[in-house]
């Protein structure tokens, strides 16, 4: 009797996570697991193990939380039944991790269902599950955006947004704005170094030796290279400038040695060698550069102009590789192939307005789930500032506490109060705004290949990266069999048979379809 019970018995698996930012910021790990622990109860799960991966970004799946718990699924794959999240973006924040985590999970059988109820192991949870994921991925793209523009702000005010390179250190000034201050104890013999290759000349092995000598070593305490004294000698920062973002500013720190020596250090390098040429990353004449590679070798192709016998300039996606028999593409031909593939994306109007829905009403079910949320916690709030009044009549009034007693239950309740209002605050900036994200959703679905020739690079690079996660190979100026984004392939499954969503064909598998078939590549 006793064997046929354990038998029967439903397991589930827990699995929360919060990165260092939002460990920061009060998003609880306790408070996550109390909720998943809730819907386990909800659907008679007894939770076997709760996995955890604090202070760890979403944007990998190499998360050492995350592996334990795919390997404890396999092993216990009979009797785990559900994998539960709070939500998806606890999970992954990117779409294709998403699903391949999910397709791992669906192979052990194992479901995978989410805090607040929109993801379960149905058609329309996975539909939902696949929506959330894309939602997640879009955030966090709009954050980098937005974070990079800080970051431009704040090299446009001379200020350095990064790492403190050697011989400094990160500080902030008086109004809380990042700076950078000599580090005392690497700067002098850095300034050292500076006097040494003005008087005498760029000796880069030399002056390591003198480094060396003088006590000097990198960051994480190892040894002063000769190339590493060259990446010094030509770094705008010692010279007491900011560069970044296609700007160079006079910057708010001090340079590392006097104005003289540095003037003569730049002339001894400018004499030494010429200026490197300026590599233009992403070239707005070469959209797909980088993101296109080649069908014989799977090397990234570039973009280059060419001059004809009459002088009129054509520009070519080619391989970088010496040697390699693939042949130069056209701009113009290899674009439009890409364009045509875009347009076999197109969605019809009827598929199209089952998505808009399906946006509309996972947005609803979020605004509605962090509302609950947020009342909780304002509740919480409350009732934390009401023991706070208790507690100084108490001190005050009552006398029924010593000064030791009073100031360690004060310091417990500013310290939960401070993480139940930074909850709010992370609450608050979790929400995506419901039209912006609608609008992204309808423009990527409803004319890809409008949206993409119609837009800027930077937008290019982004939404062909999002159509088109793995990249593109060419072969014989022919696009082989690409791998889509989730968000596409939820689309084909809401495609009627009249008006089915004009897909490449072989989606599935990305194979080279065409390898063998093409004469002299």
């Amino acid at each position: 009797m006793r064997a046929r019970q354990r038998k029967l018995k439903r397991y589930a698996i827990v699995y929360v996570r919060v990165s260092t930012t939002e460990q920061v910021d009060g998003y609880s790990l306790g408070l996550q697991e109390e909720t998943c622990r809730r819907v386990a109860d909800m659907e008679g799960l007894e939770v076997l193990k709760v996995f955890r991966d604090p202070g760890i970004s979403a944007r990998s799946l190499d998360r050492p939380g995350l592996r334990e718990m795919l390997e404890l699924c396999c092993e216990r794959r009979r009797d785990i039944e559900a994998v539960i999240v709070h939500k998806v973006d606890r999970l992954s924040r990117k779409a294709k991790d998403y699903f391949e985590v999910k397709y791992v999970l669906e192979g052990m059988h194992v479901a995978l269902i989410t805090a607040d109820g929109s993801v379960s192991d149905t058609d329309e949870g996975a539909l939902v599950g696949g929506i959330q994921a894309t939602i997640a991925e879009y955030d966090n793209r709009i954050r980098g955006r937005r974070s990079k523009a800080g970051m431009v702000a704040c090299v446009e005010d001379g200020r350095w947004p990064w790492k403190a390179p050697l011989g400094y250190l990160n500080s902030r000034d008086e109004f809380g704005k990042p700076t950078l201050v000599r580090d005392e104890t690497r700067a002098p013999i850095l300034a050292v170094v500076f006097k040494k290759a003005a008087a005498e000349g760029i000796n880069y092995s030399a002056l390591a030796r003198l480094a060396t000598t003088l006590g000097l070593t990198s960051a994480k305490g190892g040894k002063i290279t000769p190339e590493k004294v060259r990446q010094v000698l030509k770094h705008p920062v010692y010279y007491g400038e900011v560069c970044g973002f296609d700007l160079c500013v006079r910057g708010r720190h001090e340079p590392i040695a006097e104005e003289g020596v540095l003037r003569a250090v730049r002339e001894r390098l400018q004499g030494r060698a010429s200026a490197p040429r300026k590599n233009v990353r992403n070239n707005p004449d070469f959209p797909l550069r980088r993101f296109v590679r080649c069908g014989v070798c799977d090397t990234p192709l570039t973009g280059a102009w060419s001059r004809g016998k009459t002088g009129r300039r054509y520009a070519y996606y080619k391989c970088r590789t010496p040697g390699c028999p693939s042949r130069s593409g056209r701009r113009e031909a290899v674009e439009s192939e890409f364009v045509e593939l875009l347009e076999r994306l197109t969605t019809n109007p009827h598929s199209l307005d089952k998505l808009s829905k399906a946006v509309e009403e996972e947005l609803a079910l979020m605004m509605e789930s962090s509302a609950a949320a947020t009342q909780s916690l304002e509740a919480r709030l409350a009732e934390l500032r009401d023991k706070r009044q208790k507690l100084l009549e108490a001190y005050v009034y009552k006398e029924k506490l010593d000064d030791a007693a009073y100031g360690r239950e004060i310091a417990r309740l500013d310290k939960e109060e401070a993480e139940v209002s930074s909850s709010l605050r992370a609450l608050e900036q979790s929400v995506p705004r419901t039209g912006e994200v609608v609008r992204f959703a309808l423009e990527t679905a409803s004319a890809p290949a409008e949206l993409w020739k119609e837009s800027s690079l930077e937008v290019r690079l982004e939404f062909q990266s999002l159509v088109f996660p793995e990249g593109l190979t060419l072969r014989c100026g022919r696009f082989e069999t690409p791998a889509i984004s989730p968000i596409y392939r939820h689309l084909a499954a809401l495609q009627s048979h009249e008006g089915k969503v004009g897909i490449p064909n072989g989606i599935r598998t990305r194979v080279a379809a065409v390898k063998g078939r093409c004469p002299n590549p």
